[in-house]
């Protein structure tokens, strides 16, 4: 970038100072800010991956695994009788994001995580279609994987995962 010069007529003759436009230490710091937010999402996006491959292998169980209760789908922190059994959670994949409805509500209630973004204020995780500021979890009917995509505030994808067994 080439600077831009201007002619100042002193008392003393004339002086050049560069007016090239900076940047305020303000707007670094909102750029350091969103960067930290963008991160911030990426980062927790990644961290469930683990988590959410977990959920959908015991949904996909058969035979006497189908029997299990393998997930905390009710979000109260333990694997216990009041979670779904992996045959519910099967039931679930076969409607477009309703394994989603149960792993999203489960960890809003467990973890209570939110946007970073003033501007998506909310929840940070939801179910379907992917918003600005936020992760979404999504499948289709009957499906054998799901997507994760984080989005920045203003719907930039920062991170997209199919995952599968």
């Amino acid at each position: 970038m080439q600077g831009e010069i201007k002619f100042i007529k002193t008392e003393k003759g004339w002086r050049a100072e560069d007016v090239t436009m900076k940047e305020s230490p303000e707007s670094k710091e909102l750029r350091k800010a969103e960067q930290e937010n963008k991160d911030a999402l990426i980062r927790k996006a990644k961290e469930a991956v683990p988590e959410i491959l977990s959920w959908l292998n015991a949904a996909l169980k058969e035979g006497l695994g189908a029997e299990l209760r393998e997930t905390d789908s009710n979000g109260n922190g333990e694997i216990d009788e009041k979670d779904a059994q992996n045959k519910t959670l099967r039931q679930s994949l076969k409607t477009a994001n309703s394994l989603c409805d149960i792993f999203v509500a489960a960890r809003q209630k467990l973890k209570g995580e939110k946007s970073p973004w003033e501007t998506t204020k909310g929840l940070l995780w939801i179910s379907g279609t992917p918003q600005p500021g936020k992760i979404s979890c999504s499948h289709a009917n009957n499906a054998e994987s799901i997507n994760i995509t984080a989005k920045d505030a203003g719907g930039q994808e920062l991170y997209s995962i199919t995952i599968t067994p």
